[in-house]
């Protein structure tokens, strides 16, 4: 594997709107969806596996370097890797600058060397400037992770995750509700499934 591999593409600059990668990618410095965000990705939403190789290197559900925009994002990708000295999150590996808003993981963390400060349930590691990586109303769950902690974000129980007053009490827009807006970005079959993005309810009828 290669620096900045994806399951959609290596490196955005660009904006990446409504996809979504369901993979099994191997490689160093890998995203289920991207490798290297520098633009803004919305809407779209990664599953599958992320596997790494060596060590020194981020693997994220999503992205494994953030220095853009995410968000109305999700992963549920696995991310693990048996090397050390690797910064795993079930979104993003390394969130170096930009934004992540209104996004969420539930991916499972599997480090094959114990238990490491580099696992982040959200984000694995995060700059030193607060100001530099913002995070704003994302969550993860601590269930599905095993992790408790995260650099950036709000940990949360699977039954909290799968309520939808969770997301619309953060802002978040979901159908059948005007207080957060009206694009309608989200919706949830609730006490049994994560938020889903209006365009895959779209594709399930």
């Amino acid at each position: 594997g290669q620096d900045s591999v994806g399951g959609l593409a290596g490196l955005n600059g660009g904006i990446i709107l409504n996809c979504y990668a369901d993979i099994e990618v191997t490689g160093n410095g890998i995203g289920g969806l991207i490798g290297g965000n520098y633009g803004e990705i919305s809407s779209c939403f990664s599953t599958g596996r992320v596997s790494g190789l060596n060590h020194n290197y981020y693997l994220g559900g999503l992205v494994a370097g953030n220095h853009g925009t995410i968000s109305d994002s999700y992963s549920t990708a696995d991310v693990s890797c048996q090397e050390y000295n690797v910064y795993l999150g079930c979104l993003v590996g390394w969130h170096g600058s930009g934004t992540i808003k209104n996004c969420f993981a539930a991916g499972i963390i599997t480090n094959g060397s114990g238990e490491y400060p580099n696992n982040g349930g959200l984000v694995g590691e995060a700059s030193l400037y607060p100001e530099e990586a913002i995070t704003i109303n994302s969550f993860w769950d601590i269930e599905t992770s095993g992790q408790d902690t995260s650099a950036g974000g709000t940990g949360l129980t699977t039954a909290e995750m799968q309520t939808e007053d969770t997301f619309t009490d953060a802002g978040w827009d979901f159908i059948g509700e005007t207080d957060n807006g009206t694009e309608d970005i989200w919706w949830i079959d609730e006490g049994n499934d994560y938020p889903r993005l209006w365009w895959e309810l779209i594709q399930s009828e």
